[in-house]
């Protein structure tokens, strides 16, 4: 996925809101991927089909990383936990730095 990747690589906190934003996208359309097909990927009109099916394939393994995960209804799969854990890791070491000292 083109807009996570670049989030992720430019700005951390953006790409977690995102990615929390298309949790709840996916449970909007109740896990049900033809129905994101024709709501969400689709309206990408200027997208090839390639990229309209790696979108497809984005869209559909993290379906079933909610489902195995049991967060169809609410919470965070663990990709995006994993994201708030390394935030706060860099958060806790900058607050015990004498370099970032307030």
């Amino acid at each position: 996925m083109t807009t996570a990747s670049i989030k992720k690589r430019e700005n951390i906190a953006e790409y977690l809101l995102y990615m929390w934003q298309i949790e709840d996208h996916i449970r909007a359309y109740r896990l049900d991927i033809d129905s994101i097909q024709t709501g969400i990927i689709d309206r990408y009109t200027s997208l090839s089909d390639a990229e309209r099916s790696e979108m497809r394939g984005w869209y559909e393994s993290l379906i079933d990383m909610m489902r195995r995960e049991d967060a169809e209804k609410s919470g965070h799969i663990q990709l995006n936990k994993n994201v708030i854990i390394a935030l706060d890791d860099l958060h806790r070491r900058l607050m015990a730095s004498p370099k970032y000292a307030a």
